[in-house]
């Protein structure tokens, strides 16, 4: 497999990886090693499965969809704005999330975007970039820098979070464990921060306990359990065992 592995994901009987280096980009069969597609494209920054395809969005703006037929290209019209995170809405639309505050709408179908910016609907520091989109039945959660956490569903996002936005803490991954959001993130400098918000109550806590590390450990619900990597242990795409500490969330 060349170059990194930027998303992992089921789709269909498979579990996927797109695998991006700065020219070239891959979709694999993780567990068979097989190459299901490639093209040429510059970094790829954010993929997942929407229904019987697989979108990609890259650095230079364009989006890539991945169905049996071959590897489709288009290009939204947001110029400046770059994709850190995207996630299903359904099995014919997907969105994205982009920098100073940017979601994107794609129709699979109809090859249509629509656009949606903070600003327009009320959130405070609508410029602050998404780091991750966390799909639900009927919404998609977003997170990002300086404390944002957005619910957004039928095209409209809301402020989830009341308390003034705190500049040094960023949310750039998150779980569902039930009602509770578990976000890893950033406190100021390389300062490693678990936080948990209590969707049904509104609720924030904030855990000081992943350490200092200039990379941000994984998570993981596993289980009904929340699994966290341990920061000395590096995640290998080969499958090696990977050092984990485990919160019982029960």
């Amino acid at each position: 497999m060349m170059g990194s592995l930027c998303a992992a994901f089921p789709f269909g009987s498979r579990y996927c990886g797109v695998a991006t280096s700065s020219r070239r980009t891959a979709v694999h069969s993780l567990l068979d090693k097989q190459e299901l597609a490639a093209w040429n494209s510059k970094r790829v920054t954010a993929a997942c499965a929407a229904g019987k395809a697989i979108v990609c969005a890259a650095y230079d703006g364009y989006v890539y969809i991945v169905r049996e037929q071959g590897v489709e290209k288009l290009k939204h019209e947001r110029h400046g704005v770059s994709v850190d995170a995207v996630a299903a809405l359904d099995e014919r639309r997907c969105v994205f999330g982009g920098s100073y505050g940017h979601l994107i709408e794609l129709d699979l179908e109809t090859r249509q975007f629509t656009y949606t910016h903070f600003a327009d609907h009320g959130i405070p520091k609508p410029g602050r970039h998404i780091r991750c989109l966390i799909a639900r039945e009927n919404d998609v959660l977003v997170l990002g820098e300086k404390e944002l956490l957005v619910r957004f569903a039928n095209g409209t996002p809301t402020s989830l979070h009341a308390k003034p936005p705190l500049s040094e803490v960023s949310f750039d991954r998150g779980v569902l464990l039930g009602d509770v959001l578990w976000m890893a993130g950033r406190e100021a400098g390389p300062v490693n921060l678990l936080t948990e918000f209590d969707l049904a109550k509104g609720t924030i806590r904030y855990h000081r306990t992943l350490g200092s590390d200039m990379r941000l450990p994984c998570i993981a619900n596993i289980g009904g359990r929340l699994v966290l990597e341990n920061e000395k242990a590096y995640r290998s795409l080969t499958g090696t065992l990977i050092t984990v500490k485990e919160f019982d969330v029960c």
